[in-house]
């Protein structure tokens, strides 16, 4: 993938919802990322049908614009290719720690309510809770499991967690995720996740 251009597709959407309160601080988020697919969302060439596996998601609060691709260029080669061929995070999580911009960066591989790690599949959902401040920009990637090639994120500068005055926002964002292609496949499947966000007490420092 490193030298393939990054290009974005509506094969699949997830649905971000985010509940309001005002902010005197920093705000804790709790992100949760359902597998809302049917059980027979992936149609086989061989007429068969089989569940869609959403693989461990990647979490940046980031600052900067382009944290983890920038849209029409190549692959930096900073673990983002491991992410979307194989599924592990944990490259893409080294390299970004301690850039510029970058605020937090960390990843969630244990569906909630499971004993050990592994993907989603439908009806199951991975939860995990970040912490920001208004200016700060939410980015997630998570491969589309029956891929090679194909991951989850919204577009490059990230998803804003707070309104123009400060308060975390609220409402349906689905339409800010996208399924990007690095290249190679292209299954067919649709409205496969939904995340949602809830604001909850005030972090301390």
């Amino acid at each position: 993938m490193s030298q393939r251009t990054l290009r974005r597709s509506v094969l699949a959407t997830l649905l971000l919802v985010m509940a309001g309160v005002s902010a005197q601080a920093d705000e804790t988020f709790t992100v949760r990322i359902e597998n809302v697919s049917a059980k027979d969302a992936l149609k086989l060439s061989n007429g068969k049908t089989e569940p869609v596996e959403v693989a461990p998601v990647l979490y940046v609060i980031h600052t900067n614009r382009a944290p983890l691709f920038t849209s029409g260029e190549p692959d930096r080669g900073k673990g983002l290719e491991a992410l979307a061929e194989d599924g592990p995070p944990d490259p893409l999580v080294k390299s970004l720690k301690g850039q510029p911009g970058i605020v937090h960066v960390g990843s969630t591989d244990t569906p909630v309510g499971a004993g050990k790690p592994g993907g989603i599949w439908p009806g199951d959902a991975y939860e995990f809770k970040v912490t920001a401040k208004p200016g700060e920009r939410l980015t997630i990637a998570t491969m589309f499991g029956q891929s090679n090639d194909l991951f989850y994120a919204p577009r490059e500068e990230g998803i804003a967690l707070f309104d123009a005055s400060g308060k975390p926002v609220a409402g349906d964002v689905t339409s800010q995720i996208l399924l990007w292609d690095a290249g190679i496949h292209y299954p067919s499947v649709a409205e496969v996740l939904r995340v949602t966000i809830t604001p909850g007490p005030t972090a301390k420092p």
